[in-house]
């Protein structure tokens, strides 16, 4: 199993987080979110949303997933510090969390890593050619991508399948999915999020690096959507 310690950014106090913010935020390519951010409110609701999420009490990693914990949904109805109304979903809560079980990253850490106040965001300025949004967590243990319903739709009908494999080969080179959420502000579009771990993290350990391109002929299969898109 996968254990994160406190030198790799889960338990590390806030302050020293912000001193470390400093110094990453000079980097090409990484833009501070700040309150100024056009992204701003969606991904400040986004961050109350997971916190409100992982606090729920009743929520534990199960001993052994079920057919219906798959097409699960949990709809929220939020309030912004500022009064506005949302609705808030987290797809398929109990496979995530056994998902994070598996490799070894405790909801404390997720929790701190993606919902401590004060300590917001980075933008990852990337030219994927997707057109989706990149962001990361304060500690950098975490990207935050955007995406579309359809490819939303598309990793939900094999993530039972995805599941295994992880639990079972927890050391694989697949990118570790930990969550999916939306966000649902009144007067916009719906917005899909996907968190990820940061393969690149701790940056230090890492002596080169590489970006594999995929070939895009026929590489989209058309998949049914799950039950539980909503």
């Amino acid at each position: 199993m996968l254990m994160w310690s406190a030198t790799s950014g889960g338990n590390e106090s806030t302050s020293l987080l912000k001193s470390k913010s400093q110094t990453y935020k000079n980097r090409k390519g990484i833009l501070l979110l700040d309150e100024n951010h056009p992204q701003y409110n969606i991904l400040a609701s986004l961050r109350l949303g997971i916190k409100n999420v992982i606090e729920s009490s009743h929520l534990h990693a199960e001993k052994s997933l079920l057919p219906e914990n798959y097409n699960a949904i949990m709809d929220l109805e939020l309030t912004t510090e500022k009064g506005q109304t949302y609705q808030f979903i987290s797809y398929a809560n109990a496979v995530f969390i056994k998902m994070r079980e598996a490799i070894g990253v405790s909801e404390e850490i997720y929790l701190q890593s993606l919902c401590t106040l004060g300590l917001p965001y980075w933008e990852f300025i990337s030219n994927t050619k997707s057109g989706q949004e990149f962001y990361i967590s304060n500690d950098r243990c975490f990207f935050i991508k955007s995406d579309t319903r359809y490819y939303v739709q598309a990793f939900l009908s094999f993530l039972g399948d995805y599941i295994d494999h992880m639990i079972k080969y927890p050391h694989n080179l697949l990118t570790k999915i930990l969550g999916l959420y939306s966000v649902i502000i009144p007067g916009q579009k719906q917005m899909y999020f996907i968190v990820m771990q940061n393969i690149c993290f701790p940056d230090s350990e890492i002596d080169e690096r590489f970006d594999l391109k995929g070939c895009s002929a026929a590489s989209l299969p058309h998949l049914a959507p799950p039950m539980c898109m909503s």
